[in-house]
């Protein structure tokens, strides 16, 4: 299937499992693919594997939350190949990031809100920085963005129960 020839992607976080298998589904239908992650041991193994198997990567040093990083990397995009049709997020933390392993009564706030910085900020930046470089290169792009990894979480009061707590109607 390529349904996708023609087209350049930038994929961020793409040493996770949901957004490496991502960017293999846009190089097997046909992308080019730039996968980026903060680990670029790990992103040149998933290019690797991606051009393996007949596709196109490039694998790029990126940090998702890092605003400077992600417009140099857009930028080397639209100047390479004049386009920039999708980008996809799917940057995650791991429970002990942000503190599920902590009681809520005593998670610091800081860490509570890391989070939603590194999720909401991170698709935030990622995705402000695509469609102004999707509208500079005229491409009709699409931005998608994920955040499964909260889902995960595990966050709880004091005794063990689920935070938040089911809350009585009485």
């Amino acid at each position: 299937m390529t349904n996708l020839k023609n087209k350049v992607a930038a994929v961020f976080a793409a040493s996770g499992a949901i957004a490496g298998a991502v960017a293999q589904s846009f190089a097997r239908h046909g992308a080019k693919v730039y996968v980026s992650g903060r680990d670029l041991k790990k992103v040149k193994a998933l290019a690797d594997e991606i051009k393996r198997n007949g596709g196109l990567a490039i694998p790029v040093k990126v940090d998702a939350m890092n605003e400077e990083e992600i417009d140099q990397l857009l930028e080397q995009i639209v100047d390479e190949e004049k386009r920039l049709d999708i980008v996809f997020n799917g940057i995650g933390l791991t429970g002990n990031d942000y503190g599920s392993d902590i009681p809520a009564t005593d998670l610091p706030f800081d860490k509570f809100m890391l989070a939603f910085e590194a999720h909401c900020g991170s698709q935030f930046l990622t995705s402000r920085a695509a469609a102004k470089y999707m509208m500079k290169s005229g491409s009709a792009g699409t931005i998608l963005t994920l955040t499964a990894a909260l889902s995960r979480g595990n966050s709880r009061t004091g005794r063990g129960l689920r935070w938040p707590a089911r809350l009585s109607r009485d």
